[in-house]
């Protein structure tokens, strides 16, 4: 005689057992152990578990030492009439530990493809630790690729998609060379470079998932669409279910979680949509559209430039511009984007943009004015100017660079000096200018100097100082130059103060 008593357990409890690490069994074959080797250096054979909802599920975890690092989730499924029930006169029921590795199901938890999206711990209906003690799905693509039971060795074959195009999925649950999924880029970590992929898979009732054809307990559309999985590379517990029927419950039940023959479903972000065109017991067409043109959107962080990278030495006070350039760096495919510009200063100092926004197409750059001021009195010295451009539909993406804003209440000297005195036509005149704050040299400061013949007529020449503040500039007279006094001289202004420093020095030409 059976009973339906259950027990009431709401901490954990000690099982033992030996777990085993076992794929589900693809159709027409026998079930193996994973393809990619595996050496099991240590198995720990006891368990605690505790319920995780009224019912006869269970969950635990499992940790085993590998050769490899590996974590495995498992499912306790016990039966109906527990130890310690009678289940006929004079006789108990054991536990009974089943293992299964999960994806820990968490549909539409990846916000950036939908609005308003919920999370459902568990809710992968089309995974082992998803589904009811009456089911045993396949585990997904993601897992199973990861597990070296597809795209591995002599598994079947996943198909990573880069173009526009109509793919063929063959059904999930058989043998054969494949391919059983499609793989389609979604996105790339900026800062790990991981990528995110879609996972695209054509179930139907064969094998362990033979359950989805049982009306009495089971709603589903899995059978006539395209099931969506999402995970990264590297992140074992990244494997999300994607449901496309958000307006029903993801629950028991309600096995619709598919993107059935005749709909799409569109990432706007990475730029791909999909249409399932085609399902049958033999699997699936898939339309898939890169973004029009045949390739994926791959948003990267923008490149970003200073100049210049350091400011002339100036007074405490002295407004000093900065130019930021940036570069969209996404590649062709993607739309046009908006890059928020921000400066990070000393605290109390005053940062105004000409424009606090640049909108660029892929490849182009733009660039912004900043104009940076710091307050009278600041010690002398060599502040930090930095500035961030931010994509404004993607805040991850993103860059940054330093400029170095001087201030120095020294004096600036300027000597100016020739290699000779004097010359002969054809000959070419070596000119030096040295400019100096006190004692430190001006690197990187403009330099403009004019020599003027006898005739009056002056030249304009134009350098940069170095680190050292020297800057060495050249002069060639002609062969016919007259002859007679030429005069050499240089002049600026300094930067914050009404003044202008400069030097002039002459040499002769024969």
């Amino acid at each position: 005689m059976h009973s339906s008593a259950r027990p009431t357990i709401s901490s954990w409890k000690t099982l033992t057992g030996r777990p085993r690490l076992r794929e589900p069994r693809l159709a027409g074959t026998q079930s193996r152990t994973a393809s990619r080797p595996v050496t099991f250096l240590k198995l720990l054979p006891t368990l605690k578990v505790r319920p995780r909802q009224q019912g006869c599920i269970y969950q635990a975890t499992l940790v085993m030492c590998t050769s490899f690092p590996l974590t495995v989730s498992v499912a306790f499924r016990v039966p109906r009439m527990w130890a310690g029930t009678p289940q006929r006169a004079g006789s108990t029921a054991p536990w009974i530990p089943m293992l299964s590795t999960t994806s820990w199901a968490t549909p539409l938890a990846s916000a950036t493809i939908c609005s308003g999206g919920s999370v459902v711990d568990y809710g992968d209906l089309l995974d082992t630790m998803g589904t009811a003690q009456t089911a045993s799905a396949h585990y997904n693509a993601y897992q199973k690729e990861r597990l070296g039971w597809l795209n591995y060795g002599a598994s079947p074959s996943i198909e990573t998609v880069t173009s526009s195009g109509t793919y063929t999925i063959n059904t999930y649950e058989l043998g054969g060379p494949g391919p059983n999924a499609l793989k389609v880029l979604k996105s790339t970590d900026p800062t790990t470079g991981a990528k995110t992929w879609y996972y695209l898979e054509a179930r139907q009732a064969v094998g362990f998932d033979a359950f989805l054809t049982n009306p009495q307990y089971y709603t589903e559309n899995e059978t006539t669409g395209v099931l969506f999985h999402i995970g990264t590379d590297g992140n074992s517990n990244s494997s999300d279910l994607i449901d496309m029927t958000p307006a029903t419950p993801t629950t028991t039940g309600w096995f619709d979680q598919s993107l059935v023959a005749g709909q799409s479903f569109t990432d706007s972000t990475a730029g791909v949509t999909f249409t399932p065109t085609a399902v049958s017991g033999a699997g699936a067409t898939v339309q898939i559209t890169m973004n029009g043109n045949g390739s994926a959107c791959a948003a990267v962080n923008p490149s970003v430039s200073v100049s210049p990278s350091k400011s002339q030495y100036v007074t405490s006070g002295t407004a000093v511009n900065f130019t930021a350039t940036v570069i969209d760096n996404d590649n062709s495919s993607c739309s046009p984007a908006t890059f928020n510009l921000a400066a990070s200063l000393p605290s109390g100092w005053a940062g105004v943009w000409s424009a606090t926004a640049l909108s660029l197409s892929p490849g182009k750059s733009g660039s912004a004015t900043l104009t940076v001021t710091s307050p009278v009195g600041t010690a002398d010295g060599s502040y930090n100017v930095g500035v961030s451009a931010t994509n404004a539909s993607a805040s991850s993406y993103k860059g940054s660079a330093a400029a170095t804003y001087v201030i120095s209440t020294a004096p600036l000297s300027i000597s100016l000096t020739t290699n000779q005195s004097s010359y002969l036509p054809g000959q070419t005149v070596a000119i030096s200018v040295s400019m100096l704050y006190g004692t430190s040299p001006d690197a990187g400061a403009g330099v403009t100097v004019t020599v003027t013949p006898p005739s009056g007529k002056s030249t304009t020449l134009k350098g940069t100082t170095g680190s050292n503040g020297v800057a060495l500039l050249s002069y060639k007279l002609s062969r016919s130059a007259a002859a007679g006094t030429y005069h050499v001289q240089v002049g600026t202004t300094v930067t914050g103060a009404s003044s202008t420093a400069g030097a002039s020095t002459t040499f002769s030409v024969q």
